[in-house]
């Protein structure tokens, strides 16, 4: 049989009640027909008369209601068409952003319109149509398709989250409004947002900054450790070459003692062999002299005995009082003493500078030490101000421990320690070994805290008298001024540390090591923080100094006690 295509009007399958396609469609015996669901609504609402709400048609008694299955098999056709015709109908997956897919479709997604918060899904023309359609569904609430549905859905309310709390800052539902976040200040999403993304742009500028940072310091990171590297080999060859001087040195200095011993066997053989020949010539005449007094005692006649033995010239031989004395125990130990004991001496010169090699290879580090201050308290000292240096535009109290900025006084006695210029003075204490000690400074001016060379010039402005500015002296300057910064003097060089306002109290601790050249100053608060730190070689005792603006105060303070807070 041929299939025929029938034009049909989705309107004529359209339920007078609810307006939609017809649901579950019967037909009543006038010939109307409706969901099955609207017209048992309806005459329950109207239960005195059962009447057709179209033709307003009577009847006596409710009509049964069956589904009538030929209407239902053409309604669902039609809304089959209706679906795949539909503007909204997504013909294959979601396109772009922010688009949703289809919870229920299998396989390929279409877009969904619509939610449903109870279902937690979202649905397309298609699979949507059970909740616009069955009565079950009903009591579903359908809202704008939205991804990541149980997200933005208020976890108490099982409502979507459509307002901002400022106050706790968390999403909320418009039931939240009424219940926990009553007052509280609302915005609109679009508007918390606004105000996030500025929030956001700050942020991102934070991290664009860090990140910044840190590959300024991994490149510094980077650069150090190819720089320790290269020194590392250039120490390690130094030190090839340095202990293969050393060993040729001592190769030729055994040489040479060999050759010494040698020389001088060879000179004590030599003349040896010119005795051994004198006395073996002598040896020779005594035996020859032996063999005449011997015929002389054999002769007889008397008379030729007595011109014989006067005529015997050996006897003068006797005469020869030339003796040899030998060394009775002729030997070299004392030379083998001299070589243990330049060997001993070596060995223990040797210990002694391995080990101050090998403290210095110690104290090369790739970071910075991390200072405990509890172990420089260990060594803390509480320096004195010497009342002979002071200027007289500097005020010592509380037993010369505290010094203040003030107008000139009269001038004092004249003292070739005192500075007679610059408002600065040192301290009684010449200081070397490993030395600590805490100052604590107001904000009103500028002051400087270093350390300096008995030696620094008194009189005058001139470079030679100033705390930092010659080759006598190291100081670091504070200011409290929001446009200053720390800085470090020596040998009137200026080299910036930072901004004085990012000291966190008013204390500065410094710590000397004068045998290993170390100079560094602290930010004393709950740790330490180093501000600065220089490695040289000290040739002098140093001396604490200070110098100290106009109504500034320092006072040298027991370290270890509390420092004050900004």
């Amino acid at each position: 049989m041929a299939a025929c295509s029938i034009a049909v009007d989705e309107n004529q399958f359209t339920c007078p009640i609810c307006c939609d396609l017809l649901a579950d469609p019967v037909t009543i015996p006038c010939g109307h027909s409706y969901c099955m669901a609207c017209i048992s609504t309806y005459w329950s609402d109207h239960s005195r008369v059962c009447s057709c709400p179209q033709c307003r048609l009577e009847f006596p008694t409710m009509p049964s209601l069956g589904k009538n299955n030929v209407l239902a098999d053409v309604v669902e056709k039609v809304r089959r068409m209706t679906v795949h015709a539909h503007p909204l109908a997504s013909s294959g997956a979601p396109e772009g952003p922010g688009q949703v897919e289809c919870d229920a479709c299998i396989g390929a997604k279409d877009k969904a319109v619509r939610s449903c918060l109870v279902c937690l899904a979202s649905f397309c023309d298609f699979h949507l149509q059970p909740h616009l359609l069955s009565p079950a569904f009903q009591s579903h609430e359908l809202v704008e398709a939205t991804e990541a549905l149980p997200q933005k859905l208020c976890a108490r309310h099982k409502r979507l989250l459509e307002v901002y709390c400022s106050t706790d800052q968390v999403c909320i539902c418009y039931q939240c409004i009424l219940d926990d976040h009553k007052g509280h200040d609302h915005l609109l999403p679009e508007a918390a947002r606004i105000q996030k993304e500025k929030e956001l742009c700050e942020i991102q500028k934070q991290f664009q900054k860090r990140k910044i940072e840190k590959e300024i310091a991994l490149d510094d990171l980077d650069q150090t450790m190819s720089t320790l590297t290269d020194s590392a080999f250039l120490a390690t060859s130094c030190t090839d070459k340095m202990f293969s001087e050393i060993a040729q040195a001592l190769e030729r200095g055994c040489q040479e003692v060999k050759r010494v011993i040698q020389e001088k066997d060879m000179a004590a053989g030599s003349q040896a062999e010119g005795v051994r020949g004198r006395l073996q010539r002598e040896v020779t005449e005594l035996q020859t002299g032996l063999s005449e007094l011997d015929e002389l005692t054999q002769m007889q006649d008397h008379i030729s005995f007595l011109h014989g033995f006067d005529r015997f010239p050996s006897h003068k031989a006797l005469c020869d009082n030339t003796s040899i004395i030998l060394n009775e125990n002729p030997s070299f130990e004392c030379v083998m003493a001299s070589v243990k004991n330049f060997k001993d001496k070596m060995i223990a010169l040797c210990s002694k500078e391995l080990r101050s090699i090998s403290t210095a290879v110690n104290g090369v580090h790739l970071f910075e030490r991390t200072w405990v201050r509890a172990e420089l308290i260990q060594v803390a000292c509480e320096p004195t101000l010497d009342p002979k240096t002071h200027s007289n535009r500097l005020h010592l109290s509380e037993g010369n421990t505290k010094v203040s900025g003030g107008t000139p006084v009269s001038p004092s006695a004249v003292n070739p320690e005192r500075f007679d210029t610059r408002p600065q003075v040192l301290c009684q204490e010449g200081l070397s070994g490993r030395h600590y000690w805490e100052v604590e400074w107001s904000e009103e001016n500028g002051i400087c805290i270093g350390v300096s060379y008995k030696g620094i010039a008194r009189k005058g402005l001139g470079h030679e008298s100033g705390l930092g500015h010659n080759d006598k002296s190291w100081t670091l300057s504070l200011s409290s001024k929001a446009d200053s910064f720390i800085t470090f003097w020596h040998n009137n060089t200026r080299r910036v540390i930072s901004r004085a306002t990012n000291l966190r109290s008013g204390r500065i601790g410094v710590y000397l090591d004068h045998k290993a050249g170390i100079l560094t100053f602290f930010n004393v608060s709950d740790t330490l923080n180093v501000l600065h730190t220089i490695k040289t070689k000290f040739t002098q005792a140093l001396f604490p100094g200070f110098a100290v603006g106009t109504d500034a105060v320092i006072k040298i303070c027991k370290p270890g006690t509390p420092p004050l807070r900004k």
